[in-house]
């Protein structure tokens, strides 16, 4: 096992992640057989990942027969326990529907939103997290940005609420929320709505769930956005998923670390009490990039050891990942989840909130 830790740091020795305990979990999922997909979801740079399949195969240690792959015998692997918060063994009520409708979206993500779809997985430990702070059950709640269709999973899954609103951008994502909500009988809400612009706030929410822009300004936006909507005479808050945007691999860890500082000291300049925050989400990976990965593992001679190879390169350019200006340089699973609560009448909220809208035109 060294032998790869050592060979993927001279590899990728920016991606810091990269020791023997992260190594362990991928080839201890190796051992077992899985779909090829789910070895990218662990805290490796999808390309560290990559990398390993590819010495893997060149050292003859693995079989891959369509998009799955199993070792051949013992690669010297010890189990492992899953450390978590978040469980993803969550009881729905729809398990069935859910499943369906999260795995066969009718649209693509939209990268000039900056979209890209996370795993059916991640829709589960979202509402662990609310059902652990009894926020599924008789609330208004208002989701901020929702190309994930998570306002879908949680009408067909919560245990129960009063009101759902969701409010974006983007046209076609209000139009998949109502197909299912007719389908459904769920009576979600939607309105088209710029945070960058529209102002009409309803302060009626109990609850917001904010999935934002990628930088901290932008962030920020859409939380303060978020509490602009919630009831203020009621003690509750909301949620935002997010991940330490970085735009180098230079220092990649540390400028994640400065961001998830700056994030958590701008939110208590703000007035907001951080009650959780974790490891929740992850993001999808498209079939068309394992069939590339697996032309690019048989065929070609590279093994990433610079940034110009033609399978990355292919990737990235190609994919809705590539949303992400750091893919394929990042860990698929880097999305954390925060919930929060705010100290209302904060004047500075609505400084913010005004300054961001007039600089954005």
């Amino acid at each position: 096992m060294m032998k790869y830790v050592k060979e993927l740091q001279t590899i990728l020795p920016y991606d810091n992640n990269i020791n023997e305990n992260n190594i362990n979990k991928v080839l201890y999922n190796i051992t077992k057989g899985t779909q090829i997909k789910k070895l990218f979801h662990s805290n490796l740079m999808f390309a560290s990942v990559a990398a390993l399949i590819k010495l893997l195969y060149l050292d003859d240690k693995i079989i891959i027969t369509g998009d799955s792959i199993k070792s051949k015998g013992n690669i010297g692997v010890y189990q492992y326990k899953c450390t978590n918060v978040i469980k993803n063994n969550l009881k729905l009520k729809e398990p069935e529907i859910s499943k369906k409708i999260f795995e066969n979206r009718k649209r693509k993500p939209n990268t000039f939103f900056y979209q890209s779809y996370n795993t059916y997985e991640s829709l589960i430990r979202r509402l662990n997290l609310m059902q652990q702070f009894g926020d599924d059950t008789k609330k208004n709640i208002i989701f901020i940005g929702d190309d994930e269709l998570f306002s879908v999973f949680f009408a067909l899954n919560a245990e129960s609420y009063n009101r759902i609103l969701v409010l974006d951008i983007d046209r076609s994502v209000l139009e998949e929320i109502n197909y299912y909500s007719k389908m459904f009988n769920l009576n979600i809400e939607t309105k088209i709505f710029n945070v960058f612009e529209d102002n009409t706030y309803e302060s009626d929410f109990d609850v917001f769930f904010a999935s934002g822009l990628k930088n901290l300004a932008g962030l920020l936006l859409f939380i303060f956005t978020g509490t602009k909507f919630l009831n203020p005479e009621k003690n509750f808050g909301g949620y935002f998923t997010y991940y330490p945007y970085v735009s180098s691999l230079s220092n990649i860890q540390n400028n994640q670390d400065k961001y998830n500082l700056t994030l958590q000291k701008k939110l208590i300049e703000y007035g907001f009490i951080i009650e959780h925050l974790s490891v929740c989400d992850e993001s999808n990976i498209n079939d068309s990039i394992i069939k590339k990965l697996k032309k690019w593992i048989y065929e070609s001679k590279e093994l990433l050891i610079n940034n110009d190879s033609e399978f990355m390169n292919s990737v990235k350019n190609l994919e809705e990942l590539s949303a992400d200006p750091l893919f394929p340089y990042f860990s698929v699973r880097p999305i954390n989840i925060a919930k929060i609560k705010p100290i209302f009448n904060n004047k500075k909220i609505d400084d913010y909130i005004k300054i961001s809208k007039r600089m954005n035109k």
